[in-house]
């Protein structure tokens, strides 16, 4: 369904809260798109998310994590 150059073209953004066993909305590559994170966690509005998968028309996607190249 997708393919991703870099990992920048997986990012989206919530939305509409994202919670454990249920769909929330995202925002990915201009669209709209109901989305799950398979993780027993809530994901809120504004917060960015990786696109892992999908299974039918939904999104599946994780939290991002902010990559410093080996700073802290």
């Amino acid at each position: 369904m997708f393919i991703f150059q870099n990992p920048s073209d997986r990012r989206a953004i919530v939305e509409e809260t994202i919670r454990p066993n249920h769909s929330g909305r995202v925002r990915f590559q201009g669209s709209w798109w109901f989305a799950r994170c398979m993780a027993d966690i809530t994901i809120e509005p504004g917060e960015e998310v990786c696109v892992v998968g999908h299974q039918g028309i939904t999104l599946l996607v994780e939290p991002s994590l902010v990559l410093t190249s080996g700073k802290n």
